[in-house]
Parts: structure tokens; C-alpha cells; sequence
């Protein structure tokens, strides 16, 4: 339970000097506050099942394939292959969803892009 109160001290912060450096930067055609706390709520929290469901799917598919799951060497091996190959395609798009749903369900359609700082922002 401690490590939860932990995580919490030291994620804050961090999230307080991302929102702060990204208002700073985006001062002249600053995005809807709404914007960047849904982007942060969806990586932190919403894009955690659909990854976890696609990894552990990928996890299932690399040890079928490789068939290494009877060792203990081989179980190490389906791991971290699982981490290297499947989760960077599983995850990064699970996130890119919430940028999606942001898009499509804007009232407001942000359309216009003002350079290379809307795609950081």
C-alpha cells in the first residue's frame, strides 16, 4: 500500500511540471486545458486495459510460436521478447486511440495546426 502513496509523491509533481512547461510553450495558441488532462487520464489510466489485453495476447502468441514456455530459461526468453517486440505495437497505439477520440469528438474540430509545436503539444 505504501508504494501506491509512493508512486503518487512522485508521479504529481512531475505531472505539475509537464502541464506547466506545456502551457509555457503553447502561450500564444494555447490548447483547451480539457485536451491535455483527457491526454493525460487516457495514457495514465484508459490505455492500460486495451495494452494489457493486447500484451498478454502477444505474450500468448510469442510462446505458442517460439514453444519455449516448459523452461524456466524459455518462460525468460517469451518475457522479454513480449517486452521488446509487443508492447511498443500494442501500446503506443492503445494511446494514439485517446488522441483519436479527442479529434473525432471535439466540438471545437482542431483542424488547424500552427507548426511543428501542435504535434509536441
Amino acid at each position: 500500500m505504501i508504494w501506491i502513496l509512493l508512486a503518487i509523491l512522485f508521479v504529481v509533481p512531475l505531472v505539475v511540471v509537464y502541464f506547466i512547461i506545456i502551457r509555457s510553450v503553447d502561450r500564444y495558441a494555447p490548447a483547451p486545458l480539457w485536451h491535455l488532462y483527457l491526454c493525460l487520464v487516457w495514457g495514465a489510466v484508459g490505455a492500460v486495459i486495451p495494452s494489457v489485453v493486447g500484451g498478454l495476447l502477444g505474450q500468448e502468441a510469442l510462446n505458442m510460436a517460439l514453444n519455449e514456455h516448459d523452461t524456466k530459461q524459455g518462460a525468460e526468453i517469451v518475457e522479454n521478447a513480449s517486452a521488446t517486440f509487443v508492447a511498443p505495437l500494442v501500446e503506443e497505439p492503445a494511446k494514439a486511440l485517446g488522441l483519436l477520440a479527442i479529434y473525432v469528438l471535439s466540438r471545437r474540430r482542431v483542424h488547424e495546426t500552427h507548426g511543428p509545436l501542435d504535434g509536441v503539444v
